[in-house]
């Protein structure tokens, strides 16, 4: 999720804009990574599990509202295409990866 929130702040804010954006946007997750678990872990022992997601839902919701409202993206069209060879190469080297290191092909 992290790379997406960068992609957005570099389109959302100027280039003079972009690093004081970013490091703030750092910190911000930076204290969402220690008071996060320690909230849900209050959250889940006072009411349920359930209501994690419960609670998520608002701050989702005014997420996507401010973001299709501020997020104006210049899109260019340009011919692209997919690299068939590319992704089988890479297919193959992941299963073959996973099946050698699960033992049942030693030779992998």
């Amino acid at each position: 999720m992290q790379p997406m929130a960068m992609t957005i702040v570099g389109e959302i804010f100027k280039i003079e804009e972009r690093a004081k954006m970013q490091g703030i946007f750092g910190a911000t997750w930076a204290i969402a990574a220690l008071v996060g678990p320690l909230l849900g872990g209050l959250i889940v022992a006072t009411l349920s599990w359930r209501w994690v997601f419960y609670v998520n839902v608002p701050f989702g919701l005014a997420s996507a509202a401010l973001l299709t409202i501020s997020l104006v993206e210049d899109i260019e069209p340009c011919p692209r295409s997919l690299d068939v060879a590319g992704a089988l190469v890479l297919t193959l080297a992941v299963v073959t990866l996973l099946v050698g290191t699960d033992g049942i092909l030693t030779w992998t």
